[in-house]
């Protein structure tokens, strides 16, 4: 029953947010607050049980809706906690309408619905609810630029969320179930069929719009570059994750693990490529996110327990440090009235203390020093028994992260006190403290066992060797006059590489 409950609390709370705009405050963080004790609870049962699960109304497993809490699960429920949390508190003090907690609530609870979910159709619904949510909230201020960037990404997730109902009713025509446990034995069954490949294509192609992967998610620098930081904070750490974890839960039981690792490869280095000549700074911090998707495909693609429960270790370290940066530099660019990461850098000075310590702690984590969370995911990768492939990815993805956070350096330093509101430290120092104290959770992920000190001193010794790499390829780059194109959303563009994207997968399905 608690895992009803989740996401019911916060679908309460977005009603009675409607009151008014003052009501509106003090419910939301009176819902997050409920929901933060179910999870803590579902915490102590799946810790005791292994997994949780409900089959809402007692109907039968193929025909019912299944929810389900297990390692995973847990995982993204208490990173949607933290991230909820941290978002409330960072707008603590500021004027927004009731609209914005609806929504947001609204958000969080089909997000939570959505990581428990192990019913085909739910997650299609919930999928399509995350994307309305996410086309409000992004176009929130009401600005032209943000309602333009809002509503060609509402366009872009239909037509995907179009690929997934296809490839959902192919499954439902030969299999007669929507459930996935259910769907998963009867694709063993099935074998090679035609159909299985049309099927995963579709799923995954579908998805892929709303999980970072660089060509299928076009949509993100454009909505990120005009969003609130708040609500990029949200758009990169939820719902892009949202669209990850669908691929995880497809890997489980489809054959598409060669096709992720091709996208994940894709989708790290041409997200770093372009991550490294862009100037905005919340246009390429979304680029990066794009880049470290890469990350959880290629752990993925290895197809074991431990290669899964490594990608989505990475997942949650990426939602608190990316949030902890989006955050740092919402407050960044408010504080010097500059968006370019130079014109930032020059007004240096004007940066709050508590921003710039965000941001130092949030880039060292995302570039994976030691022993902040980036070093504690990436290492679970490296030890999940991928092979040489692998392995190289994640060094050759490390260099390439390393790089474009280098231009952030000068950024990196104590400036004036105060300057910040009361939550927004409130919220920077607490995503800071989880990006620092992720590697108390490494024994959980690994299922009760540390790294050995030795191998831990040469991942150690590894990671700082390739932020080295990257930050020395960074200083002889910003000399060269090499310049990527500036990517620009077009719709008829996005549409036909969705397509190109699902003829190449549905060559890949199969192969593994």
């Amino acid at each position: 029953m608690l895992l009803v409950l989740i996401p019911i609390v916060h679908l309460l709370g977005a009603l009675l947010c409607l009151i008014g705009d003052r009501a509106a405050r003090a419910v939301a963080r009176v819902s997050w607050a409920v929901s933060a004790g179910l999870v803590v609870a579902v915490s102590v049962a799946v810790t005791r049980a292994g997994e949780l699960t409900v089959r809402v109304g007692g109907w039968p497993t193929r025909m019912g809706v299944e929810l389900a809490c297990d390692q995973v699960s847990l995982a993204f429920l208490a990173l949607l906690t933290i991230l909820h949390g941290s978002v409330l508190a960072y707008e603590w003090g500021t004027r927004r309408r009731r609209s914005f907690y609806v929504l947001v609530s609204v958000l969080v609870g089909a997000a939570a619905a959505f990581t428990l979910s192990r019913d085909l159709f739910n997650m299609y619904v919930l999928l399509e609810l995350l994307t309305l949510a996410s086309y409000l909230l992004v176009g929130h201020a009401r600005r032209p630029e943000q309602l333009w960037a809002s509503l060609k990404y509402l366009v872009l997730a239909s037509f995907g969320m179009g690929l997934f109902l296809m490839g959902a009713a192919v499954i439902y025509a030969h299999l007669g179930t929507m459930n996935l446990p259910a769907i998963g034995e009867g694709l063993r069954a099935a074998g090679d069929a035609p159909w299985v490949r049309l099927a995963a294509a579709l799923l995954v192609t579908g998805i892929g719009v709303k999980s970072g992967i660089f060509v299928l998610s076009l949509w993100l620098p454009a909505a990120h570059a005009v969003a609130p930081s708040s609500i990029s904070a949200l758009l990169s750490g939820v719902v892009v994750k949202m669209g990850v974890l669908g691929l995880l839960r497809f890997a489980e039981i489809l054959p598409v693990h060669d096709a992720l690792l091709v996208l994940g490869v894709l989708t790290g280095l041409l997200g770093i490529g372009f991550a490294l000549f862009e100037r905005d700074l919340k246009r390429m911090l979304a680029y990066s996110t794009l880049s470290q998707i890469g990350y959880a495909l290629v752990a993925f693609s290895v197809g074991t327990r431990a290669g899964a429960l490594a990608g989505d270790a990475y997942l949650a370290a990426h939602g608190l440090f990316k949030a902890t940066l989006f955050l740092a530099a919402g407050t960044a660019i408010r504080a010097t009235g500059e968006t370019a990461v130079d014109r930032i850098a020059a007004a240096r000075q004007k940066i709050p203390r508590a921003a710039g310590v965000a941001l130092a702690v949030g880039t060292l984590g995302i570039v994976g020093l030691p022993p902040l969370a980036g070093f504690w995911a990436k290492e679970l990768i490296l030890t999940a028994g991928g092979g040489a492939l692998v392995s190289t990815m994640v060094v050759v993805l490390g260099v390439g992260t390393a790089a474009p956070f280098a231009r952030i350096i000068p950024l990196l330093r104590l400036g004036r006190a105060g300057g910040v509101r009361v939550g927004e430290r409130v919220a920077l120092a607490a995503l800071s403290l989880g990006v620092v104290a992720f590697g108390g959770s490494v024994v959980w992920w690994r299922g009760g066992y540390g790294p050995a000190l030795g191998q831990l001193a040469l991942e150690a010794a590894r990671a700082v060797a390739v932020a080295a790499t990257g930050a020395l390829a960074y200083a002889l780059l910003k000399r060269s006059r090499v310049r990527l194109r500036c990517v620009r959303f077009f719709l008829e563009e996005a549409t036909l590489i969705v397509l190109v994207v699902f003829f190449v997968v549905f060559a890949l399905v199969g192969a593994d």
